[in-house]
């Protein structure tokens, strides 16, 4: 009975399918099938709410609650209240049952349904014109519910009511703006109803033609995502907005912490049990393209088999003033910066001495934490006879860590020399190890993995000193 009550329903034979529905009734109360009466009894009580039928509505539903409480089914009694509700909505009984059906969806982590039952309840709290301020509590809650889960639809829904209540209120200013946040949100979700019905609310509260229209016109300026308007408001209002855009647009920057590396090792070759999931990325470069600033953000080491594994920094840098850098250091708390040059010195020393200067304008007047600098070079002469220390020649950078230093003692400015026969095993341990504790890395600290990985070390702290030979007894 309950598939021919289904068959009959979406032939819109109406009268047929209720008929059938009350024999099957009929026949499963014979046979004490409370598990079936209550499949047919929702459905039935549902087609006549549809069919406004509001007290036979109600009778089904009352049993259905009886039978839903005996077997102790908490969602069919959450769905049961719920239709009890709208069969009288605009009475004290039926907004008492939308808030227990609320109150139970909710317990029952049902979100869309307990958020359907608060809209239910506002909406009757307005229609019998009880305390407004009852109202907007519901309408309130719903809307959070939404939000949680995403709904931008039933935000919009209950946006629209909250300026119904907000109207009840005679807070006829707050009501309008809420009205045409309501409206564009309809618009973008395509539904032309609710749009209708906001533009009617507006009409109603003595918006003209031409005012709904000029708003809905305004043109929005993009700001990496934050949309802003751009005519219409105060100085103040957009002052306001703009900063609000701002901090918005600095907490989603994608300067992270220090520097791309010139490829990704596993972690767990350097001793680290755990490294986390995340990459934090310090993008020196505007990074038009945003494949490749995604691929950077996914690169993994070869063997895990997903993301490219080799990227480098190429000077990109060499392209932003001063300012550019210091604002993506401060928005993303850098720490330290590491210059690679050991792959670029093809670019010459002007270029890289040129960025050198703009990096330092940009750390040293950052108040809130020393920023050190650390450089990466292997410019030296190479030696048939030893993968460990080389003549060296650091296209200036030598000295200008040494005077660097002297002009600013409270920062770090360093210099690293990497021995260029194992640079591609090591760079990524160098790298984790110029970013950790800024004040206290001696220079043994880096000497292991059975190779010499640098010859040379200038610290903000320590002495100066010529160029040393280092070499391992186990290499001989």
């Amino acid at each position: 009975m309950a598939l021919l009550f289904r068959v009959y329903q979406l032939s819109s034979m109406d009268d047929e399918a209720l008929k059938s529905a009350y024999e099957g009734l009929a026949i499963l109360r014979e046979q004490d099938d409370k598990q079936g009466m209550l499949k047919i009894m929702e459905p039935v009580a549902a087609a006549l709410l549809d069919k406004k039928a509001y007290a036979e509505a109600a009778e089904v539903a009352q049993d259905a609650l009886t039978i839903t409480r005996e077997l102790r089914l908490y969602y069919s009694e959450g769905c049961t209240m719920f239709l009890i509700a709208k069969t009288n909505i605009s009475s004290q009984e039926g907004i008492a049952c939308a808030y227990e059906a609320a109150r139970i969806f909710r317990e029952a982590d049902y979100k869309k349904e307990a958020a359907d039952a608060y809209h239910a309840a506002a909406n009757g709290i307005l229609l019998m014109r009880g305390p407004a301020r009852d109202a907007i509590g519901a309408a309130a809650e719903g809307l959070n519910l939404f939000k949680e889960l995403g709904n931008k639809q039933g935000e919009a829904v209950m946006m629209h009511t909250v300026a119904n209540c907000q109207l009840s209120l005679r807070e006829t200013e707050n009501a309008v703006n809420t009205a045409y946040e309501a409206m564009a949100m309809f618009e973008k979700c395509g539904d032309r109803y609710g749009t209708t019905l906001a533009k009617k609310l507006l009409l109603g509260v003595g918006q003209s033609d031409e005012e709904i229209k000029e708003r809905r016109e305004q043109q929005m300026a993009q700001f990496d995502g934050v949309e802003t308007r751009v005519g219409g408001e105060t100085n103040e209002e957009k002052r306001r907005m703009e900063d609000e855009a701002q901090d918005l647009q600095n907490n989603q920057v994608l300067w992270e912490l220090a520097w791309i590396p010139w490829e990704t090792q596993d972690p767990k070759n350097f001793g680290e049990k755990f490294a986390g999931g995340s990459r934090r990325v310090f993008v020196a470069g505007e990074m038009q393209d945003k494949g490749v600033l995604s691929k950077l953000m996914k690169a993994r080491p070869n063997k895990s088999g997903t993301g490219a594994a080799y990227f480098s920094n190429l000077l990109n840098g060499r392209q932003l003033n001063k300012d550019t850098l210091q604002f993506g250091m401060t928005a993303c708390q850098c720490l330290s910066v590491i210059f690679d040059v050991s792959k670029l010195n093809h670019h010459g020393p002007l270029e890289v001495i040129d960025l050198t200067l703009k990096l330092v304008q940009a750390l040293v007047p950052i108040e809130d934490r020393k920023v050190a600098l650390d450089f990466v070079t292997t410019s030296c002469q190479n030696l048939a006879w030893t993968a460990g220390v080389q003549e060296p020649f650091h296209a200036t950078l030598w000295g200008f860590c040494r005077a660097a230093r002297m002009e600013n003692p409270t920062h770090e400015f360093r210099l690293l020399d990497v021995d260029p026969a194992r640079r591609t095993e090591s760079m990524a341990f160098i790298c984790r190890y110029l970013t950790g504790a800024q004040a206290t890395r001696p220079a043994e600290a880096i000497c292991r993995n059975r190779g010499v990985m640098v010859s040379r070390l200038v610290g903000a702290r320590s002495k100066l000193n010529l160029p040393v030979r280092i070499e391992l007894e186990s290499r001989y």
